[in-house]
């Protein structure tokens, strides 16, 4: 963060959930928002075998550094706020080789208020889509499934959102990068927005290695 601050390079993070259309829509529903949102987000991953490169400490350093970062970030995305305090539990499935250390729930509080729930585990169904959020405030909610289809419900009224095919947000971020670079423009995301999902990353193992709250403090970096 310090080499990115203090010299002239750009830097983006590949954290692309956030560029998912159907992502990109949800915030917009709620834009102009008087309350905090209320957003659970499900991640039905599959079982990786021990000798998988995500588990290597320095090419992959585990599910939760690899994978969890995306999460936090789209619900930063979402509410346009930092993550201020993480707390997480593991549990210990009785079937093995499950780990407790990918079966996990995380709670988020925002600096604006908001809340998220984020559930991560290797011992589902894969037939069940592997993500879906939902999301709730001033009177109306969202459903993303998958990054494939969406649902927007206000005024007992339900809008329907579906993609041809599941798009992640992977093309628009990279086509978002290399535009900031060739017009000399802002980042399609900030040095706080990278800084603060991350450092929320790593509190998230503090918090499963103490037990309790952890403080993100981004600004300590």
């Amino acid at each position: 963060m310090a080499a990115a601050r203090d010299h002239p390079g750009r830097l983006l993070v590949g954290f692309n959930r956030r560029f998912s259309p159907l992502a990109r829509r949800v915030k917009e529903f709620f834009a102009g928002r008087q309350g905090p949102l209320v957003m659970t987000y499900r991640v039905n991953a599959a079982a990786l075998p021990a000798d998988h490169w995500v588990y290597d400490p320095v090419e992959g350093g585990g599910r939760l550094r690899s994978e969890l970062c995306h999460f936090i970030d789209l619900l930063q995305y979402l509410v346009g706020a930092s993550p201020v305090r993480v707390y997480a539990e593991s549990v210990r499935p009785a079937t093995d080789p499950a780990r407790a250390d990918e079966n996990v729930q995380v709670t988020l509080h925002f600096a604006d208020g908001s809340t998220g729930t984020i559930t991560y585990t290797t011992v589902g169904d894969p037939r069940v889509a592997r993500e879906r959020i939902e999301i709730f405030g001033d009177q109306a909610a969202a459903e993303i499934n998958n990054f494939r289809t969406a649902h927007l419900h206000r005024r007992h009224r339900t809008r329907r959102l579906w993609l041809l095919q599941q798009d992640m947000g992977y093309r628009d971020e990279m086509n978002a990068f290399l535009a900031a670079c060739q017009t000399g423009g802002a980042m399609p995301m900030s040095l706080e927005e990278i800084e603060a999902a991350s450092l929320a990353t790593l509190r998230v193992l503090d918090s499963l290695a103490r037990g309790a709250p952890v403080e993100v403090r981004a600004s300590e970096i």
